[in-house]
């Protein structure tokens, strides 16, 4: 039944999400970005960043590719509470952070032990 809850507020907050992204105009900048162009995606906007902040860029992309949802939207969310970020390498984390969660709530879906406390734990915190 837990589970069944659970998996449940999922769908409505990445729902919401994306209707939420729906009702912009503009540039599109809220569409939901494939799976396969988040790397480049992510390297491009940090292709002039510090190193510190390229080299965190680089470690979240290699966990995004890894099989670790849970580390790779970890390491996302905490990207995105960076406050030096400028608006480019902002938005694309913000992109990439999207597409994370999808994989992370595939995983807790499946089984994922970690993934669902990953999970939890950030629908908790907001």
């Amino acid at each position: 039944m837990k589970r069944i809850r659970l998996i449940s507020i999922l769908n409505l907050l990445a729902s919401g999400a994306m209707l939420a992204g729906c009702s912009r105009s503009g540039s599109g900048a809220s569409a939901m970005l494939p799976e396969s162009k988040v790397p480049a995606t992510v390297n491009q906007a940090f292709a002039k960043a510090p190193v510190e902040i390229k080299e965190e860029a680089a470690g979240a992309i290699a966990a995004f590719q890894g099989a670790d949802a849970s580390l790779a939207f970890a390491q996302l969310q905490k990207m995105s509470s960076e406050p030096n970020l400028t608006a480019p390498e902002r938005a694309a984390v913000a992109k990439a952070k999207q597409v994370a969660f999808l994989k992370l709530q595939t995983a807790a879906q499946n089984g994922d032990a970690a993934a669902q406390s990953t999970m939890n734990h950030y629908l908790s915190s907001r």
